[in-house]
């Protein structure tokens, strides 16, 4: 099942890295790996088989993925490059029909442009065949499953601070994110949004920021189908988002950090909702929906980076777009992973992720609401636990693998109740090094600043 865009995305990506890699080597060190990998994993139960004991029914399903990763850090005394960026072709061993191309790509960019003003650049870019993807979930994000077709999931956060003074910097940013659907059941979803802010920064380990966003959210049309009655998805709709929110970020103990958000959210929005029986041949009523809603909003994270072990512990409430619902949402996200390193060759880790993701209307604000139904309140919950190793067995090959359990539930369509556990084993053969190792996009923040200013 292909997308026509793919091959166009990956010529692009492929350009980009060969116009980077013609940069002369000796303006700043350049750190390269590239990697040759083939895995395969076992989803047992995936597509939630209930009769088992007929011979010719399939519970599990076996995913075969062979690919390329491509890591690589690019710094000079004021500026770092971090980019991360895995093609690799994946196909269900018992079902043709799902085989596809994914692209992952990760990039970080971190800039002292002059000695007061610095610049951050992320973009992280998936496009799959399949949002299950091949890689465990061990990341602090929000989960929801949705198992139909191709999907793009794209976002670009630009981000200044400008010192004022040597304690207060001026905290400007933009956000732009995309993500697309092939299914009909699934509403594309498009957002932009501003921010800006003052940040202070009272101790060499304390600092308080104090930021304000503005933001749309764009959906694309959305259609439910199976026989459910009432009908909900919206169509065409849209969201303006405003946050206000209060940061506190502390070093504790040797390379530990904690940061603590709080704030307030407000959102309005509106979108055309279908009313009425799904009948062939008769048609739905469409009404406009206007609603405004408020909340609140905050974050907790506390993590610890040492040379053997680390681990990261955290929660989030705010206010989403959603992953395909058509309208703004609301989700929850609490997150624990923790991983040690065996000698040089060995590296252990455990991952526990949990998600809600809830309407934002109050049910109690009309009962004679059809469209604030309680059941419909909460939306999605989903679980997800990955134990996962590492193990470089020699100085070009490591072989990698672990266990996940997946649960999710359900009260909205066209997503489904799962629970299913998944096992996976992949080898790497390194096919080319330059250099130590690549910094990671998400550390793309500290440069040295030992130069006057470029004016």
């Amino acid at each position: 099942m292909g997308n026509p865009s793919q091959p166009r995305r990956s010529v692009l990506v492929w350009a980009a890295l060969a116009g980077f890699l013609a940069v002369p080597v000796t303006a700043g060190e350049l750190r390269v790996i590239l990697d040759a990998e083939a895995g395969v994993r076992s989803d047992g139960n995936y597509a939630q088989v209930e009769n088992l004991e007929r011979a010719d029914v399939q519970s599990d399903e076996s995913i075969a993925r062979s690919g390329f990763n491509l890591r690589l850090s690019y710094e000079l005394p004021r500026m770092l490059l971090a980019l991360g960026y895995s093609p690799s072709y994946e196909w269900v061993l018992d079902n043709g029909g799902v085989n596809g191309t994914t692209h992952r790509l990760n990039l970080g960019l971190t800039g002292n442009v002059t000695r007061r003003l610095k610049l951050n650049v992320r973009e992280r870019l998936v496009s799959s065949p399949n949002i299950d993807l091949y890689a465990p979930f061990d990341q602090p994000e929000t989960i929801a499953v949705t198992r139909r077709g191709d999907q793009l999931s794209h976002a670009l956060d630009v981000s200044a601070a400008q010192e004022i003074t040597r304690r207060t910097s001026v905290l400007l940013g933009a956000t732009h994110t995309l993500r697309t659907f092939e299914s009909g059941d699934l509403a594309d979803t498009e957002t932009l949004s501003g921010r800006a802010g003052l940040g202070f920064q009272l101790a060499p380990d304390r600092r308080l920021d104090i930021t304000a966003t503005q933001g749309t959210y764009d959906f694309g049309d959305g259609r439910s189908s199976g026989d459910v009655g009432l009908r909900r998805l919206g169509r065409n709709g849209e969201a303006d988002v405003q946050t206000l929110s209060l940061g506190w970020s502390q070093d504790f103990l040797r390379e530990g950090q904690f940061r603590v958000e709080a704030g307030v959210f407000s959102v309005d929005s509106q979108r055309i909702v279908a009313l009425g029986s799904d009948v062939e041949g008769q048609p739905l009523e469409e009404v406009r929906v206007e609603e405004e809603d408020t909340g609140w909003r905050g974050a907790v994270n506390l993590s610890r980076r040492l040379e053997l072990f680390d681990w990261n512990l955290g929660y989030r409430h705010d206010v989403s777009a959603g992953a395909g619902f058509g309208r703004a949402v609301q989700v929850d996200n609490a997150f624990a992973g923790v991983s040690t390193r065996i000698g040089r060759s060995l590296t252990l880790g455990l991952d526990a992720n949990g998600s809600r993701h809830q309407d934002l209307s109050d049910e109690g604000t009309d009962p004679n609401d059809p469209l604030l139904q309680p059941e419909r309140a909460r939306l999605i919950e989903a679980l997800a636990g990955t134990a996962r190793f590492n193990w470089h067995f020699s100085q070009v090959a490591a072989l990698n693998g672990g266990y996940s359990y997946i649960k999710q539930d359900s009260q909205v369509e066209p997503f489904e109740d799962l629970s299913y556990s998944r096992y996976f084993l992949g080898l790497a053969l390194q096919l080319y090094r330059s250099g130590e190792e690549p910094r990671d996009p998400a550390d793309a923040g500290e440069t040295d600043d030992d130069e006057p200013d470029a004016q």
